[in-house]
């Protein structure tokens, strides 16, 4: 499965938590989660603008054109275990 596949299934699975509990993720999670990524993968130093990063839903991080394979796939792992550890949720890809 490729990394746009991967952060599809992902969407899907927290879109079916979201559907049975829809304050399982709050905007003050979904910013906890995305600068947990940020901070992991070292993303500040990749985008100029860090100010439109922090606003950024998690999803759309992912298309910037100056991230190699390798740092997707790392902000994969580190968004399920952000999930994981910050809003209980277990996703599966």
């Amino acid at each position: 499965m490729n990394i746009d596949e991967q952060v599809i299934k992902i969407c899907e699975q927290i879109t079916g938590y979201i559907d049975s509990n829809e304050n399982c993720i709050t905007w003050d999670d979904e910013v906890k989660i995305n600068s947990y990524i940020v901070e992991k993968n070292n993303l500040q130093s990749i985008f100029d603008n860090t100010d439109e990063l922090e606003n950024m839903y998690t999803y759309e991080m992912f298309d910037s054109p100056l991230l190699t394979m390798q740092i997707k796939k790392n902000m994969v792992d580190s968004w399920i275990f952000a999930l994981k550890n910050i809003v209980n949720i277990q996703i599966s890809i």
